[in-house]
């Protein structure tokens, strides 16, 4: 594993799901302690992806969990893209300082969106309802075949154990296929997400003609499309109030693909995140 850390391994970016509520980590709650696990285990992962050049995408919060990764991720000299809603960075969760580079999408559909196009895998840490809304969300668009990326719960001390009871069940009664079950990667440890990632990597490659897909960038346009432009080396091609040209990370520019809307990206508020996001 020591080896692992140490290499810079170009799987591209993993997006990392997880609680920004800080009330796991109160003193009046009495599951503090097993909680305070939850926290040291995503700190070694924020650390695990510094060192091997991975960026990480997350929800750009510095609360709780989300807080927690990108802190780590930081301290170590990786780079942590954010990805949020005005209404968020604006409200209860905020902005990491630090934070690598931050995206302000237009609705939490956007949001996800951009998740998907941005990472390679998806890691689910402990959460609350809006992590369990990404589990089902990016299960259901593999099952439905729009995307083949690793989906890894990290099943920390058996946090996850009623919700993959629940697969269980679905799957007994026949509301879930085996092969959508299958699609859920479990491991205990940070340690072992990436080995799973690779791994599941490497099945995809021996079952799909023998190539791995890549996710190349393209020009696409996440959120408001509402015009029809024609542009020099371009025929008709649809935008919205932003466009972003390709890029080398993940599908996009140096926004990527996040689509924002104007009342945020004219806040005055923004204007260091939208410098940075020309830059």
């Amino acid at each position: 594993m020591m080896e692992l850390m140490n290499a810079r391994i170009g799987i591209g970016p993993i997006s990392v799901f997880c609680g920004a509520s800080e009330y796991p980590f109160s003193d009046k709650n009495p599951f503090r302690l097993e909680n305070l696990k939850h926290q040291q285990e995503i700190e070694k992962f924020g650390k695990i992806l510094a060192l091997a050049g991975i960026p990480l995408v997350w929800g750009a919060g510095q609360t709780g969990l989300m807080g927690a990764v990108s802190r780590s991720v930081i301290k170590h000299g990786g780079i942590a893209v954010g990805v949020s809603t005005q209404h968020l960075v604006s409200g209860k969760e905020g902005a990491q300082p630090g934070i690598t580079t931050l995206l302000i999408a237009d609705s939490m559909q956007s949001r996800k969106m951009a998740f998907d196009k941005l990472s390679r895998a998806f890691v689910i840490f402990p959460g609350g309802i809006g992590t369990f809304d990404e589990v089902t969300e990016y299960l259901l668009q593999r099952e439905n075949g729009e995307h083949e990326k690793p989906l890894v719960i990290v099943n920390i001390d058996g946090f996850y154990k009623p919700l993959l009871d629940y697969f269980d069940h679905l799957l007994e009664r026949q509301y879930m296929t085996a092969e959508a079950r299958a699609m859920i990667t479990v491991v205990e440890r940070a340690e072992d997400i990436l080995p799973a990632i690779i791994a599941e990597f490497d099945r995809h490659r021996k079952t799909s003609r023998g190539k791995r897909k890549v996710y190349k960038s393209s020009e696409t346009l996440i959120g408001q499309h509402n015009q029809i432009i024609v542009r020099k080396h371009h025929s008709k091609m649809p935008i919205g109030r932003h466009n972003f040209p390709k890029g080398d990370l993940g599908a996009g520019s140096a926004a990527l693909i996040c689509g924002g809307i104007d009342a945020a990206m004219h806040d005055p508020r923004n204007a260091m995140h939208k410098k940075a996001v020309a830059d």
